[in-house]
C-alpha cells in the first residue's frame, strides 16, 4: 500500500479552488458557489469538477425564456482554440450525425432545419420539436467564438427545468470541437 501511496496524488477539493482563486494565487480571479468566475465583462460559468473538459468554460448563456410556448429562441456562445476551418467541419459532423433538412452553409454561417411539426406535438424530446438552427462562428488571433441559436416551436406551455436539453447539446458540440 505504501508503494501505491507515492503513484496517487489526491485530487484538489472544490473549497481549496475557491480559496486559492480568492487568495488571488490562481488565474481565476473570484469563483463563488455557482461555479461563476469574474472577468471584465461579465460572469462566465466553468467547469470545477475532475474529469475531460474540467477547468474549460461552459457555453454561456445569451438568451433563454422562462416559458417556453409557442414560438420561443435559446441562444448560447462558447469559444474554442481551434482554426476556423476546423471549426466549421466539426460542427457539419456534430450535427449531420442527426437527421437535419435544409442545410445552407456561408463563409461563417451554418443554417438548418431539424424536428417535425409531428415531433412538436407528440415527442416530449426537444431535438424532435421543430426547430431552425444557426450557428455562427468568429475567429480572432487562434481564438473562434461560436454561436449557436435555436428558434424553436412548441404548441404547449412548459417551464423548463435544468439541465436544458439544447444547453446540454451546446457542451456536447464544444466537447466535440475541442477534441
Amino acid at each position: 500500500m505504501a508503494e501505491l501511496s507515492g503513484l496517487i496524488r489526491p485530487e484538489r477539493s472544490i473549497q481549496s479552488i475557491v480559496q486559492e482563486a480568492r487568495s488571488g494565487a490562481s488565474q481565476h480571479k473570484v469563483i463563488d458557489r455557482w461555479g461563476w468566475r469574474s472577468r471584465g465583462d461579465g460572469r462566465v460559468p466553468i467547469q470545477v469538477g475532475r474529469g475531460e473538459g474540467a477547468g474549460q468554460p461552459m457555453a454561456q448563456v445569451k438568451t433563454q425564456p422562462r416559458w417556453a410556448f409557442w414560438k420561443y429562441r435559446e441562444a448560447y456562445r462558447f469559444e474554442v482554440r481551434r482554426e476556423a476551418k476546423q471549426v466549421k467541419h466539426k460542427i457539419l459532423g456534430f450535427y449531420r450525425s442527426r437527421p437535419i433538412r435544409g442545410l445552407s452553409l456561408s463563409a461563417n454561417t451554418i443554417r438548418f432545419q431539424r424536428g417535425t411539426l409531428f415531433g412538436s406535438f407528440f415527442s416530449p424530446i426537444e431535438r424532435h420539436h421543430r426547430q431552425e438552427v444557426i450557428v455562427e462562428w468568429q475567429t480572432s488571433g487562434a481564438v473562434t467564438q461560436v454561436t449557436c441559436t435555436y428558434r424553436c416551436f412548441d404548441p404547449y406551455p412548459n417551464l423548463p427545468t435544468a439541465p436544458r436539453v439544447l444547453e446540454q447539446e451546446v457542451e456536447e458540440l464544444q466537447k466535440a470541437i475541442a477534441g
